[in-house]
């Protein structure tokens, strides 16, 4: 008899890897790491933004030599307009929309990056049927919908021939 007849070899013993539930699950953490990083980033970038706002509110002479670039790039003096008995500089009116719209995009897009953070990790972490026991446990089962009874004319014995009520 030999010694090795009685152990069970490990290829009958042990299933076999689940080679696709590995991938699966590599891709889901790979994922829920992408959306903490979206999430970073974007709350960095807001928070940054924020900052630059706040410092070009608070001083206002730090935000003057930009605005006035930007005046220049749009026509400096040469763009001007008479209204009455005044001229109005429509590069530096177009200075302060473009750096305001520019500003606005930015926190547009810091924003979506946290909102698309936040998407990934409620699709790649969130286990549909454990939130539901927990709800059910929580708040009871659900409200069934009750059944609506239909009270038409003919089936309380009267025809359809009268619209109005009696």
């Amino acid at each position: 008899m030999n010694q090795y007849e009685n152990r069970p070899s490990l290829i009958e013993s042990e299933p076999p890897p689940d080679i696709y539930g590995m991938f699966l699950k590599f891709l889901r953490s790979v994922a829920s790491v992408a959306g903490v990083i979206a999430i970073i980033l974007g709350i960095s970038y807001a928070f940054s933004l924020l900052g630059l706002i706040r410092s070009n509110i608070t001083s206002p002479d730090t935000a003057g030599p930009l605005i006035q670039e930007w005046a220049e790039q749009f026509g400096g003096s040469d763009l001007q307009v008479m209204i009455g008995e005044q001229n109005v500089p429509l590069a530096l009116i177009f200075a302060i929309v473009f750096v305001g719209g520019g500003a606005f995009v930015l926190a547009w897009l810091s924003l979506a990056l946290v909102v698309v953070g936040s998407r990934v990790l409620s699709w790649t972490l969130t286990d549909r049927a454990a939130i539901q026991k927990i709800l059910t446990h929580t708040f009871g089962p659900a409200p069934q919908t009750p059944q609506i009874q239909q009270n038409t004319r003919a089936e309380k014995g009267r025809g359809t021939q009268h619209i109005l009520p009696e």
